[in-house]
């Protein structure tokens, strides 16, 4: 019986000395991470001073990128002063105080640190920062980072120091099984970035804007929705044409992002961010809608390419959009790199794409309609 015992007991002994190294393994290998520096070649926009660009500034803080919506503990007047934005198992994620203020950043950074920060998710050391949604703000066009930039800096000082991010044993585990990942370490830190168009009602800039804010962040890269990562957060719904949008008018989409109520009378889930998304303006919302509803397939993928109709959201994001009012793409010059950059093209339509252009066109400078 003793030796039973004693046996357990050095099994036991065994197992908790083997849970100690897996636990000091774990902090060794994440604190490296966390401690790792990367070296960014800064490209700081240039900073602008006027009042439109400000006012630019503002409107992307508050309703597009919605910075505001973490740096700021009241809403209803967003300060930038800092906040404690989500505490739960995995990390404590405090957004700091963007101000000049004591316990603020804005007075010390440079514009090579705002830019490093923003787009790449680093600090001004070359650390990366445990949350910031760089996959979207590393697209912001230089324009729109310096207005961000002048928008932050005009803001008055306030005095609050944020609480700081610190990861949990169970985010340090999460980190170490693949499954948590710092914004700077899943960032292409040289990809080009994709283009800025000018604003209008086109599903060119809707896709912009569907990319530097977080649309993209819930309901996927070809906005067809799925299950969250957050705790309690119901799964996001597909934005496509064929999804939760079927049958709505741009005037009911319009109508529901102000009220927060959809065309059958149903208030929105609280987790939808309308709010922020309601301060967009008319033009920015439809350009929203023509990005989240790609054209009908043309002719020459219906017809010998076998493409059926729930199968066509590759026309919209390689380049081939639907002028408003029409039911086919137009004729448009689309080069493969186009294809193959894209974060929303799958395999197979980039294969078919390349693949009819060479028939059509031995320059693959063209795509017959």
């Amino acid at each position: 019986m003793r030796l039973v015992k004693r046996i357990v007991l050095m099994v036991l002994a065994g197992l908790v000395g083997l849970m100690v190294l897996a636990a000091v393994a774990v902090y060794g290998v994440t604190e490296a991470r966390l401690r790792k520096t990367y070296q960014i070649d800064a490209a700081p926009p240039a900073i602008p001073s006027d009042a439109a660009s400000i006012e630019r500034g503002r409107h992307l803080v508050t309703a597009v990128s919605m910075c505001a919506a973490c740096h700021s503990a009241n809403l209803a007047a967003p300060d930038l002063a800092g906040n404690l934005f989500l505490d739960i198992p995995p990390a404590r994620l405090g957004a700091p105080n963007l101000t000049g203020g004591a316990g603020g950043i804005g007075a010390r950074y440079t514009d090579a640190d705002w830019e490093r920060t923003i787009r790449h998710g680093v600090r001004p050391d070359g650390t990366p920062l445990l949350f910031m949604p760089t996959a979207n703000f590393y697209h912001l066009s230089d324009a729109d980072l310096g207005a961000i930039i002048a928008y932050v800096r005009s803001m008055p000082p306030i005095d609050n120091q944020a609480p700081a991010s610190q990861i949990y044993p169970l985010g340090r585990a999460l980190m170490a099984a693949g499954q948590l990942a710092l914004p700077a370490e899943d960032l292409d830190h040289r990809a080009p970035r994709i283009p800025a168009p000018p604003l209008g009602r086109t599903a060119e800039y809707g896709r912009y804007l569907t990319t530097i804010s977080t649309c993209r962040d819930c309901h996927g890269a070809n906005l067809s929705g799925g299950p969250l990562d957050e705790p309690g957060a119901p799964p996001a719904p597909n934005l496509t044409s064929g999804g939760a949008l079927r049958g709505w008018s741009e005037a009911d989409f319009i109508k529901a992002m102000r009220t927060g109520v959809n065309p059958a009378g149903k208030q929105l889930d609280p987790f939808v961010p309308y709010r922020y998304i309601g301060k967009l303006s008319d033009d920015e919302l439809k350009a929203t809608i023509y990005t989240s509803k790609p054209c009908r397939p043309p002719r020459w993928a219906r017809g010998r390419h076998g493409l059926g109709a729930a199968e066509t959201d590759f026309v919209l994001f390689v380049g081939s959009f639907c002028p408003q009012g029409k039911k086919e793409p137009t004729k448009v010059g689309i080069r493969p790199f186009q294809c193959r950059i894209s974060p929303f093209a799958t395999p197979r339509s980039c294969r078919l794409i390349e693949s009819s252009m060479r028939r059509s066109s031995p320059t693959l400078g063209s795509m017959v309609g």
